[in-house]
């Protein structure tokens, strides 16, 4: 068995490319996340405006639109047509168009529409966007209705509840920041992390004749080479999954509420799991090409099917069946209810369980290598 490690070992030392697979990747992905996602919060979103009344009011929203660290006024406008090839081609996310007669209507007290044009291409840009000048306005609204109370009232609070009789208490429980990285960060590496086990396994298998079957040899042995490659990739991809955890508490300062022996075992099925999976598709197919086809069509959309992005409630049927078949959308929904929620133990293991039945592939793989070797 000794023996069996150091040549495992030994194959890997003198193969560049399996190394290369093993160790640079993965922080080369987390180093380009954390300089792409920053701090994870939108700052500085451009935006056009298109002020008709050029009065004081129509200023001093402008100035409050300035004033927040969310949006950028890009460019001033005097027409709808020159703002359109921008609002197209991206150069502004958003134009806001400031009416006539805007400040004449809001000292009669007549309801005046601000019309807010956005790419609503860009969906999460435009949500936080719209949400942010939707904000500014209500609050400038208030202003312009207490200034006139106050003048009726002459009492400020009196004038105050008329001009806002309700008032709203919005209170985000998880993710308050609204951080990006929070919510893109999580997902992305540890699909990433799916996709480099596989392709480091089949490195691993494509090293040695015997598992690659290119020769043939007993079954003992055949199975004895297996299970020391399989516990080398394990062990070499806990530590990258440790090291991605730390990433996120360490550097990127994301929140973990949870347990992190359960959080362990998870990785440790994510990792068994994906293994399994590539263990029975190379041994199914018997040639590399077409086994690393099938792990990349299974693997590689993982993201679009994990329930990050998109619910998965709200997914048809057949994309819900996809994503049950990954056992990543297993390990973030264990990730999210233990990091975020911190929660049950016991509805942590079942979690863990639903990546329990993709093992049985692995042992179907050893099944299929055994019967090869005896032929």
């Amino acid at each position: 068995m000794v023996e069996a490690f150091k040549n495992d070992l030994l194959s890997l030392a003198k193969s560049p490319f399996s190394l290369f697979v093993l160790c640079v990747p993965m922080p080369l992905i987390a180093l380009l996340l954390f300089f792409t996602l920053g701090n994870g919060i939108l700052q500085k979103m451009p935006i056009g405006i298109l002020d008709l009344d050029q009065s004081s009011t129509s200023s001093q929203i402008i100035f409050s639109l300035q004033a927040s660290p969310a949006l950028k006024v890009q460019k001033f406008y005097t027409s709808l047509e020159d703002a359109k090839s921008d609002l197209q081609n991206a150069s502004i996310f958003a134009l806001i168009v400031l009416p006539h007669q805007l400040q004449s209507n809001a000292k009669k007290g007549i309801p005046t529409e601000i019309p807010l044009y956005y790419n609503a291409q860009f969906l999460l840009v435009a949500k936080t966007l719209q949400s942010k000048i939707l904000q500014i306005i209500q609050t400038e609204n208030v202003k312009l209705k207490l200034a006139k109370n106050l003048v009726e009232n002459k009492v400020f609070i009196g004038a105050l509840s008329k001009s806002m009789p309700i008032t709203q208490q919005i209170t985000a429980l998880y993710n308050p920041d609204s951080s990006y990285a929070q919510f893109l960060l999580t997902a992305i590496l540890p699909c990433s992390l799916a996709i480099l086990i596989c392709a480091s396994l089949l490195c691993s298998l494509l090293r040695d004749p015997y598992t690659s079957l290119q020769a043939h040899t007993k079954p003992t042995e055949v199975l004895k080479i297996l299970g020391v490659k399989l516990f080398n990739i394990t062990v070499f991809y806990l530590c990258w999954w440790w090291a991605m955890m730390w990433f996120f508490e360490s550097i990127m300062h994301l929140p973990m509420r949870g347990n992190w022996g359960i959080m362990t075992l998870g990785g440790l099925l994510l990792i068994l799991a994906y293994q399994s999976i590539t263990l029975f598709i190379f041994a199914l197919a018997k040639d590399s090409t077409r086994a690393i086809s099938i792990i990349s069509v299974y693997s590689a959309p993982s993201f679009a099917f994990a329930g990050i992005t998109f619910p998965t409630n709200s997914m048809d049927s057949f994309a819900r069946f996809w994503s049950d078949l990954l056992p990543v959308s297993h390990y973030l929904e264990l990730y999210i209810q233990q990091a975020n929620y911190g929660g049950r133990i016991d509805l942590a293991l079942s979690l863990c369980s639903l990546m329990l039945p993709f093992l049985l592939f692995g042992l179907i793989g050893c099944v299929i290598y055994v019967l090869r070797n005896q032929k």
